[in-house]
């Protein structure tokens, strides 16, 4: 009855501490290679999220310019819950030359890394 007793107190405090662990693992993740900026220009609308920090946006969307340089003019929008429509201009500029669909977006925020799995 003891011995039962001591496993359940164990088995509860060590649940939180496995899905704690597993859910701070993060996915590696790839750049699409044979990415062609021309085709990617355009307006885009957000299919899939994996980072938790916009989880109250709904409808976001990006608009993408290609400049002559190589970079991208940026355009986010989308909603809030708590704040309503919200507005960001940036500039995407390539990470590196091995991975083209790999940017840098430089905006109001801070950098945040933008890479492309499939258009």
């Amino acid at each position: 009855m003891i011995n039962t007793m001591i496993l359940l107190i164990v088995i509860v405090f060590l649940l939180p501490c496995i899905g704690t662990s597993r859910a701070t693992l993060c996915p590696l993740v790839f750049a699409q290679k044979d990415f062609n900026i021309t085709e990617y220009a355009g307006l885009w609308y957000e299919a899939y999220r994996h980072d938790a920090n916009e989880v109250d946006t709904k409808c976001k969307n990006g608009t993408y310019t290609v400049n002559s340089n190589g970079t991208m003019d940026v355009l986010s929008e989308g909603l809030n819950k708590l704040t309503g429509y919200y507005s960001n201009q940036g500039l995407a500029i390539p990470k590196r030359l091995s991975e083209p669909a790999a940017f840098l977006i430089h905006d109001k925020n801070p950098s945040n890394n933008l890479r492309l799995f499939f258009t």
